[in-house]
């Protein structure tokens, strides 16, 4: 289910990527000040080829790391609860979640980035080079996400059944 999350958003991610193709102007606003005005700008290929770019390693990471967790030893998985994860009859197990949470984790991610990239396209294509309001709404909703999701995984997702 994680991998098609993932798929799905990746699928999103190459979208936006496309869209801000089409719209970029050939000045397109790459950083951002804390004041949410541009203050970096590129060229419309380069920022194609950026996107692109970043968008690639980015899925080869993820998959990578996700088929990475299948064969690497697992004294190197950091997991809460090692004592009972590392048994022999758990080691499947934790191993399919580990995958699962990777693919998790970029989906969220390429989501993430899919909003950034659009945020790109409106500051690039307005009059005055600046991101809306709703760019570190973005920001701190993804960080907000991930701290709780992390928790999420610590207190719950790996925490040992009742016997």
């Amino acid at each position: 289910m994680q991998r098609k999350g993932f798929v799905v958003a990746t699928l999103c991610y190459a979208a936006a990527v496309g869209y801000g193709a089409l719209v970029w102007p050939e000045r397109v606003a790459l950083h951002f000040g804390t004041d949410l005005r541009a203050d970096s700008y590129s060229s419309r290929g380069t920022a194609i080829l950026v996107a692109v770019v970043l968008g690639l390693c980015l899925v080869a990471m993820f998959v990578g790391l996700a088929a990475l967790v299948s064969r690497i030893p697992i004294d190197l998985l950091n997991v809460p609860h090692p004592s009972y994860w590392k048994q022999p009859e758990h080691v499947a197990e934790l191993r399919r979640r580990s995958a699962e949470d990777i693919y998790h984790l970029g989906a969220v991610t390429m989501l993430f980035l899919v909003g950034v990239l659009v945020l790109a396209v409106q500051a690039s294509t307005s009059a005055d080079h600046r991101l809306s309001g709703a760019a570190p709404v973005l920001l701190v909703g993804y960080l907000g996400y991930l701290i709780g999701w992390t928790i999420w995984l610590w207190l719950r997702r790996y925490r040992p059944p009742a016997h």
